[in-house]
């Protein structure tokens, strides 16, 4: 028996071994966004922006840049890539307005490849009853 339990120890020891050695060669990637506040255009002024024309202006941000920068890690990622916002994706700009009965933001991050999203205190700035119009819109 004291055989036994040595090749035992020994296998599962190996066994061990290569499980760590496979876990270390396995990546995730964690992309985090959060106080997108309704920004659906970059941060500059209206006027100066041209999503056309890249690097002629000064603006940042902006879902199509970020939409961009999901697509191209997750297409570069050998492993799962897990993309998660922090909350206040509401409130910031005039599309906010409408978010009530078309839940642009929250569609627009699902299209974009958002697993999961959280709230943040502005997501409640339209009392419980417009977030939960918000949330039911989403669905």
């Amino acid at each position: 028996m004291t055989n036994f339990i040595k090749y035992f120890v020994i296998l599962l020891s190996v066994l061990i071994c290569l499980n760590t050695a496979n876990a270390a060669k396995n990546e995730i990637s964690i992309l985090h966004t959060n106080d997108l506040h309704s920004h659906f255009l970059g941060f500059s002024p209206n006027k100066d922006y041209t999503p056309q024309t890249l690097s002629d202006d000064e603006t940042i941000g902006g879902y199509a840049r970020i939409a961009t920068m999901i697509k191209k890690i997750k297409d570069q990622s050998d492993g799962p890539v897990l993309v998660l916002d922090g909350g206040d994706f509401l409130m910031g700009s005039f599309f906010h307005m409408l978010s009530r009965e078309k839940a642009f933001e929250l569609d627009l991050m699902g299209k974009m490849g958002y697993d999961a999203v959280t709230l943040g205190n502005h997501e409640f700035d339209l009392k419980p009853e417009g977030l939960a119009q918000i949330l039911n819109t989403a669905q």
